[in-house]
């Protein structure tokens, strides 16, 4: 029966579709993974910052009493200081924008996968559903063993149509969801080259001080 036939292609479509989502723990694990050196490069930063803004501190304090020339020797130590700790901060940030964009990357990836899934449970179930809505009710009864087969089938085909309409909800909404990935991934290469634009700055200051000593 052409029922068996529809049903046996959604069968198929939500196999695959579990197949994948095996699949993609390798995806949960390397975002865990990721999530995790995210947390410890903030965490690294939030003491760059600390020292970054004691080295401020020890700046000010240096340069009210830099009239002498040790004083004026102490106050470029720790302006040197300071701009390595500037330094370290936008390098810090820098790594976070990596792992960031690393991250969105995978998760798009996996959105990219499941829609070619909800795609091909689609075309098959619109494909079966279309062969089967082609039979009219008097060859199903002819076809099957009572009138009762054919009622089962019937409201089994209601169930499965259920179902591929629920197929459709889940691919508008994962390929929503990746279109905003998308555009976060823009918004982070953007941070990313306006910190290394930063970065070449910073470094561009240490080499003049070398330079000035």
């Amino acid at each position: 029966m052409i029922l068996k036939d529809f049903t046996k292609l959604f069968l198929i479509s939500l196999s695959f579709t579990l197949v994948l989502g095996i699949s993609h723990k390798s995806f949960g694990a390397d975002a865990t993974l990721l999530q995790k050196q995210i947390e410890q490069v903030n965490k690294e930063r939030e003491a760059l910052i600390a020292e970054q803004e004691k080295l401020e501190r020890e700046l000010e304090t240096v340069n009210k009493e830099a009239k002498t020339l040790g004083g004026a020797v102490n106050s470029l130590d720790a302006t040197r200081k300071k701009i390595q700790a500037d330094i370290n901060i936008t390098q810090s940030k820098i790594n976070s924008t990596n792992l960031n964009i690393q991250s969105l990357e995978n998760s798009m990836t996996k959105k990219e996968s499941q829609i070619v899934v909800h795609r091909k449970a689609i075309s098959d179930a619109l494909q079966a559903l279309s062969e089967y809505s082609s039979r009219s009710w008097a060859f199903d009864l002819l076809a099957s063993a009572s009138i009762s087969d054919v009622w089962r089938d019937r409201s089994q085909v209601e169930s499965l149509t259920g179902k591929l309409e629920d197929e459709i909800s889940f691919l508008r909404e994962t390929k929503t969801i990746l279109s905003k990935e998308k555009e976060a991934k823009e918004k982070v290469v953007d941070e990313q080259a306006r910190l290394k634009a930063e970065l070449g700055g910073q470094k561009s200051v240490v080499e003049e001080n070398k330079k000035a000593k």
